[in-house]
């Protein structure tokens, strides 16, 4: 799946990420007022921020793609999926090799969970994104299961 079929499916279940206590923040590459146009577009309904010069995407150590991990072939099958799906890549802005990565962050400044893409239609599974909410709102409360042995 590319990004936006992943900020579509994020959209689809933002009121579930807020029941466990979440926000959800997502980061583009693109100039602000692109990515304004993505927000009003796509209808998103969570905070989307502007990365333009890639301050965010360095400081959390995310990859640019070469041009072999552009066309990665694990790559095709879901840029033709997420195409048919309506999902076409927009303006990108200037960073079109940016990879991405989702995080699970806080309270504070602690990260539950991190993925980093490894090609343009990587993106971190929503039941690993839920598993990490869940852990953090049990831990939140005192409520953390015990490991498994």
């Amino acid at each position: 799946m590319h990004c936006r079929e992943h900020v579509a499916q994020l959209h689809d279940r933002i009121e579930e990420i807020r029941k466990l206590g979440a926000e959800l923040v997502a980061v583009g590459t693109g100039r602000p007022e692109q990515v304004a146009d993505f927000v009003e577009n796509q209808r998103v309904n969570f905070l989307v921020l502007s990365d333009e010069k890639a301050e965010a995407a360095n400081a959390a150590s995310i990859e640019t793609a070469s041009i072999f991990r552009l066309f990665h072939p694990h790559s095709f099958a879901p840029t033709l999926h997420a195409w048919k799906a309506g999902h076409r890549i927009g303006s990108s802005g200037r960073r079109v090799t940016q990879l991405g990565a989702s995080f699970v962050v806080g309270p504070g400044a602690k990260v539950h969970y991190e993925h980093y893409d490894e090609h343009p239609a990587d993106h971190a599974p929503l039941a690993e994104i839920f598993a990490a909410l869940e852990r953090v709102r049990l831990e939140s409360v005192g409520d953390v299961p015990a490991p498994p042995a």
